[in-house]
């Protein structure tokens, strides 16, 4: 990003920024540049996909994850 366009940007008030942040997620989520994604991340997440339609997912709660990977006494 060019050094004009921060110092620019630095200059914004706080809710100018969160609302230009929140227009740039939006326009990123929106999947219009799909093909930016690698196409290992694409095969992958279809695999994703495939694997939670068939039932072959499992889901856990965060806490759970967090007391088993984090939290060991």
């Amino acid at each position: 990003m060019r050094k004009v366009a921060i110092k620019e940007l630095q200059t914004l008030s706080r809710k100018e920024k969160i609302t230009l942040v929140q227009e740039l997620w939006d326009d990123i989520a929106s999947g219009k540049d799909i093909n930016d994604i690698p196409l290992s991340h694409r095969r992958e997440l279809e695999r994703t996909l495939k694997n939670i339609s068939l039932g072959k997912t499992a889901f856990h709660e965060w806490k759970d994850v967090r007391k088993k990977y984090f939290y060991r006494g």
